[in-house]
Formats: structure tokens, C-alpha cells, sequence
């Protein structure tokens, strides 16, 4: 492959990139690395940049989670508005270099160029980057963002300013030790992706799994902290140096919102950049929270969308939906919580997936590992914060059950 493959709404030139298929050739990929860009807020000022900045630059450490001769990063040009996909009005326009924990910076190119323009919707993947990493070692990638006077940036998640090398800055081309130590909203690779089969003395394609997430906020992370930053998460916690993933989960999204044509479009574009071997299908809080959906309107809902999943051709497991409840002691006991209003329906809709209904291939039982024993319809004590999002004690555990449950899904021992 000589040139950056391209995906996505827009229109395709030497210019400006989004439209696009996939050729032979061109893929798919092994992700290799995290964290990455994950659109992990729903509304201002948080999801977008406000219109009066014309460049962003951030800086953002990865681990490896196998070795890698060299591999390509990924990019998109799009938002989360209030859990719904979304274009911003404007291209923007991606210049990108990384280095090892130590080492000399090394530009990422497009085509040979040293940026791109990414059209609304669009995403892209860079050439291939020359850059040998062992399994555990830290790449730092610096990434800089243009747009015009009043356009806007897609932003995703914090950096770690705890950690001394993961900061943003408002403008675009700022050496990476010109970057200050912050914890703020940047915007990184969408993806580190490597060569299928290559690495860690691995066989051949066939040789490593890899697993695609679909989920809303808790699946995102949200509630749990990576140092200073926000949303490290269950996903994190459980696949990171095992197997690889790419988790397209996004705060705020309902199974409904995933069956229209448009409902998962752009994350599904960055999914076909990689062959997923199963998936995790972790939606429905967001549709039951409030009431208002019965039991089988439920159920219809996700038997369509885990058949849209599955129509991929991978193998879908779906999570159980974990309490929402509200608290007259800051959810610092079990007995202080009251139910939402959709807790039948949730208990009846999670009594029905445990049944492993048709397409599903497995259940991965999250409500089980943070709702309480003696009544089921709130959360342990000391799971969450909020009554709607597991805290870091939460994700744990649901990480533990998940991490237990990967070789049965890979096929291997991760």
C-alpha cells in the first residue's frame, strides 16, 4: 500500500479525504496499541473545541501490546453529540509524529505528505510508520490539528498530565517538548494498527483474536481514571497486553439509536480497518434509564442490532445491563438506593439474555458482578458514584469477569 486508505462521507482528492472503499491490499489490521481517540463526551465544551481555536496539538503515551516492526495510526473526523454520531460542519486537517518513550521523532505520512485533510465523516489510515516497539514499551504520539477561523475540532479523550508527558495545547505544530504537562480533552489516534500476523512469533493471521466493543458510557470508561485522565474502563482493564481491540463504544448510545443506516455508520468504518474475530455487544442502559420501554419492545431491539452486528461476520457476545438507581446517601450503601424506572423491564430483558437467544454465540454477565446479591435491582456498595456508571471499583469487577472470559472467546489462552 502506497497511500492512506480513506472511508467515510465526503468527497475523495488531493486535498480533502473522506469517500472511499476498501481495496485489496489494504487491511485489515491488528490494533496494536491504547489508549486511543475515543468520543467520550456527549455536548459541549467537552465533545467539540468552541469555534475560536484554529489548531490543537496533544500529546498522548501508548502501550504496546506486542511487538511491532512498524505500524500505521488512524484518524476520523467526526463527534458524539448527546450519543449519537455526528459530523462537525467543517474538514479539518491531521499532521502527526511519534517517538518511543526515549527516542527521536519520526513524522507520520499520508501519501508520502506530511498531512492530510479529513472531510466531515471521514477517516483515514497513514502509511506505514518505521518504527520498531517491543510489547510493553510506550509510543508517544504528538498530533496537530488545523481548521479555519471558526470551525471546530472533534475532541476525545484526557490526556494524563499526572504522568509528566501527556498534555494539549491550543494551538497546531508545537514541538512535543514545547507541549505542558495537563490534563485535558485532545484529540489522538483513532487507532495504532499493525500488520495481521506479524509479531510475538505469531503464526500467521489466523494466529490472534481481536475484539470489537460495541457499549455506551461504561463501556467508554466513564467513572474510571487512568492517572489524572478520565474513562479508562472495564475494556481497558481487561483487554490491554492480552488481546487486541478496538472499542467503539460511545457515551450516551442506545441499541435504538444503532438501527438506522446512519446510527453506526462512521464507527462501523473504523471497525472495517480491522477483522474482528467477536464481539461485544454492551448496549441497553440508556434505553431502559427512565422507563418507558417495555420487556419485548426491548428485547426486538437488541435481537436487530446484535443481527446487525453479526451480519459482519463475527461471533456476538452481549453483556447484561447493570442497575440505575438514584440515592438518598450518595451511594454509600445498598439500602440508600431506590430503582429507576425501567427495573423490571431490566430484570426481565437480563433474565432473557442469560438464555443466550439467537444470534448470540455467549453472555458476558456485567449486571452480576456490580448489582447487590440481596436485591438485585441497585448496585454493591461502593460500585458507583452516580447510580448509572460503575466507578473504578465497578469496572474491576466487571474487567475481572471479562478478563476470565477471553480465552473462551478468543479461542486461545490470551
Amino acid at each position: 500500500m502506497t497511500g492512506p486508505l480513506v472511508s467515510g462521507a465526503g468527497t475523495r482528492g488531493p486535498a480533502t479525504h473522506g469517500a472511499g472503499t476498501h481495496g485489496a491490499g489494504t487491511g485489515p489490521w491488528e490494533p496494536l496499541a491504547g489508549p486511543v481517540h475515543l468520543p467520550v463526551r456527549v455536548g459541549p465544551p467537552n465533545n467539540l473545541s468552541d469555534g475560536h481555536l484554529t489548531g490543537l496539538t496533544s500529546v498522548f503515551r501508548h502501550v504496546m501490546w506486542r511487538d511491532a516492526a512498524g505500524f500505521r495510526l488512524a484518524f476520523a473526523n467526526w463527534h458524539n453529540d448527546g450519543g449519537r454520531e455526528a459530523d462537525p460542519p467543517n474538514p479539518i486537517t491531521v499532521s502527526a509524529a511519534v517517538r518511543s518513550e526515549r527516542g527521536t521523532e519520526v513524522s507520520v505520512r499520508f501519501a508520502g505528505a506530511t498531512r492530510i485533510r479529513i472531510a466531515p465523516g471521514g477517516s483515514v489510515v497513514s502509511d506505514a510508520v518505521p518504527l520498531a516497539l517491543p510489547r510493553g514499551a510506550l509510543l508517544v504520539s504528538r498530533v496537530s490539528v488545523t481548521v479555519g477561523p471558526g470551525e471546530v475540532i472533534p475532541l476525545g479523550p484526557q490526556t494524563d498530565g499526572a504522568g509528566g508527558m501527556e498534555g494539549v495545547t491550543f494551538r497546531a505544530g508545537v514541538p512535543l517538548d514545547r507541549v505542558p504537562a495537563n490534563t485535558a480533552y485532545g484529540y489522538a489516534p483513532w487507532a495504532v494498527l499493525g500488520e495481521t500476523g506479524v509479531g510475538d512469533g505469531a503464526g500467521g493471521p489466523a494466529a490472534r483474536a481481536v475484539g470489537l466493543i460495541v457499549g455506551d458510557s461504561n463501556g467508554a470508561g466513564y467513572g474510571d481514571v487512568r492517572g489524572a485522565a478520565c474513562h479508562r474502563g472495564w475494556v481497558s482493564r481487561a483487554f490491554d497486553g492480552r488481546i487486541g481491540y478496538l472499542n467503539i463504544s460511545l457515551s450516551g448510545a442506545t441499541v435504538q439509536g444503532t438501527l438506522s443506516p446512519e446510527g453506526m455508520r462512521r464507527r462501523l468504518a473504523l471497525a472495517a480497518y480491522v477483522r474482528p474475530s467477536f464481539v461485544i455487544a454492551a448496549l441497553g442502559t440508556n434505553d431502559l434509564q427512565g422507563g418507558g420501554v417495555s420487556g419485548a419492545a426491548m428485547a426486538d431491539r437488541l435481537v436487530a442490532h446484535w443481527r446487525r452486528l453479526a451480519a459482519r461476520g463475527q461471533i456476538v457476545h452481549a453483556c447484561t445491563i447493570p442497575p440505575v438507581t438514584s440515592s438518598d446517601d450518595g451511594w454509600t450503601s445498598e439500602e440508600g438506593q431506590l430503582p429507576d424506572a425501567g427495573w423490571r423491564e431490566r430484570a426481565e430483558v437480563n433474565a432473557w439474555i442469560r438464555t443466550v437467544p439467537e444470534p448470540l454465540t455467549g453472555v458476558i454477565d456485567v449486571a452480576a458482578a456490580v448489582e447487590s446479591g440481596r436485591r438485585p435491582a441497585v448496585w454493591k456498595r461502593g460500585y458507583t458514584a452516580d447510580g448509572v456508571h460503575m466507578n473504578a471499583t465497578g469496572h474491576a469487577a466487571v474487567a475481572a469477569v471479562v478478563a476470565g472470559w477471553l480465552p473462551t472467546a478468543a479461542g486461545e489462552r490470551p
